[in-house]
């Protein structure tokens, strides 16, 4: 009896307009009574599917009295509050871009438990472009992000008694494309190396492209993160100081990669002439100071560091490097491309998966094998000579076995050749 939602067709009332009515009732208040609660609609198709969902939701156990009072605005910042400490500032700053069309979108003032799936989807269709521009389409990663962010805030707010649903929990997720990258083999990082103006650059070119690290670890590397002695490279998280900022890892899993001999040589020969007072592996000293006056300005802040800061005009100066070297493009080419080549090269050596996923960095193993391996023309090639060689097997065994030779004299013979050999000549001794 308490369970069920009904639908009602007034004909008589002051709202006239809508005169369809779902009715259920909540849970026992204070007082020992049940309230009975009400919605009206103008069709009969809205009021039935609005009774569907409702009569599921109490079914699963939801909540029966309705919540209110609780503004959008109030909601996000409650959850950024709640979330500060956890997450790291990029990913903070990507949830301030969702919850600002959020309230772009719906209003400040939107009470959060009157928002429903057909809302969301609504606001998912519409979010197509950058806020600065109508001419910048936003990729389908972004849009993704952005899906993940809403359910993330909207759970909280069914978790805190907000809202009694999750409105994004069933939105379609936007298809993502992986786009094709340029691969760059050893032929033609060897040319870049040449083309690089200075030993710096080969030093950064180098640890990128053997070791797969992000442009934004590789920049925030100190000489004490490598050991010359085991020949090993560490990533790791690190607090900031007055005379350097902070690091933060971005899988929040600190590894050791190791260093080849070609990579080891470069960095000990860098060392001996780098400038004195920069802990930093790739700053100049220029940058040094320019790094730490941003550092300092932000108050020694690590929440508000990224390491993003680290970096300049890099990807400018790789491009100009790729085409001194006559390096052709055939995709996407940055100098993220360095590390995509990289975990590309371990793949096609035959490196396990798992160890693979480490040395990336990555906290789940489908993004190294959606994102950081494509098929490789070499690899296509090997397939097809693979299948040649097993036709060609099959097909011996065939024909050996439709046309066998002659046997030898001896053990394959059987008595009637042997008969016969007799008859031919008496002179033969078996």
């Amino acid at each position: 009896m308490w369970s069920k939602v009904t639908l009602t067709k007034q004909k008589t009332g002051r709202d006239r307009k809508r005169p369809y009515v779902c009715r259920w009732y909540g849970h026992i208040g204070d007082d020992g009574k049940r309230r009975r609660y009400g919605k009206s609609f103008r069709t009969k198709a809205e009021a039935e599917r609005f009774r569907t969902e409702k009569q599921h939701e109490l079914d699963r156990g939801g909540q029966r009295d309705p919540v209110s009072g609780t503004t959008l605005k109030r909601l996000t910042d409650d959850f950024l509050k709640a979330k500060a400490p956890n997450i790291r500032p990029g990913t903070m700053e990507l949830y301030r871009l969702t919850i600002r069309r959020l309230l772009d979108f719906f209003g400040a003032g939107k009470d959060v438990a009157t928002i429903r799936k057909r809302d969301a989807d609504l606001f998912m269709g519409q979010q197509l472009h950058h806020l600065d521009s109508d001419r910048r389409e936003l990729s389908t990663w972004a849009r993704s992000q952005m899906l993940t962010h809403c359910r993330s805030i909207f759970k909280q707010a069914v978790r805190w008694d907000m809202a009694t649903e999750n409105p994004f929990g069933e939105c379609e997720r936007p298809k993502t494309r992986t786009q094709k990258w340029h691969h760059i083999r050893p032929a033609e990082y060897l040319r870049l190396m040449e083309a690089a103006p200075d030993l710096r650059w080969r030093c950064l070119y180098a640890v990128l492209y053997t070791t797969g690290v992000r442009i934004g670890e590789a920049f925030s590397l100190t000489w004490g993160d490598i050991d010359f002695d085991r020949g090993e490279l560490r990533i790791q998280n690190r607090a900031g100081t007055p005379t350097a900022p902070p690091f933060s890892l971005k899988a929040h899993e600190r590894r050791t990669i190791p260093l080849t001999r070609h990579t080891l040589t470069l960095l000990a020969e860098y060392q001996a002439e780098a400038p004195e007072g920069v802990p930093h592996v790739f700053l100049t000293a220029d940058r040094h100071q320019r790094v730490l006056a941003h550092w300092h300005k932000l108050g020694h802040v690590d929440r508000k560091w990224q390491n993003e800061y680290m970096v300049n005009n890099v990807n400018r100066d790789f491009k100009s490097h790729c085409r001194r070297a006559g390096i052709t493009f055939d995709g996407k080419c940055s100098i993220h491309t360095l590390r995509k080549s990289c975990g590309q090269n371990w793949a096609l050596a035959g490196v396990p998966i798992k160890t693979l996923q480490y040395l990336m960095g990555h906290s789940n193993e489908r993004t190294t094998l959606r994102f950081y391996q494509q098929v490789d023309p070499a690899s296509a090639a090997q397939a097809v000579s693979a299948t040649d060689r097993m036709l060609d097997a099959a097909a011996a065994k065939l024909d050996a076995a439709t046309d066998p030779k002659p046997a030898a004299f001896g053990r394959g013979m059987d008595a009637e050749a042997v008969s016969g050999v007799k008859s031919e000549g008496e002179s033969v001794r078996l």
